[in-house]
């Protein structure tokens, strides 16, 4: 029988953190649904716990990739 998993996106950004005010290097893994939709299953930045967020506060970034509103 074929392989039955969801294809897998694998997303490397550049962006702007909007908390540390410089460009930081964010790795995004999405995996496809069915039906099309993507869900987030894994997120890492460079300044990761260094750009001084909380750590109960969500990082921006973070929610803009699980939302897939981000523009690259």
């Amino acid at each position: 029988m074929g392989d039955v998993r969801s294809p897998v996106e694998h997303r490397v950004d550049k962006v702007a953190c909007p908390l540390c005010g410089d460009n930081v290097t964010v790795s995004a893994t999405y995996r496809h649904s069915d039906v099309g939709h993507k869900c987030l299953v894994d997120f890492g930045c460079n300044m990761e716990m260094a750009c001084g967020i909380p750590s109960w506060d969500p990082c921006p970034l973070y929610v803009a990739y699980l939302e897939e509103g981000f523009v690259t």
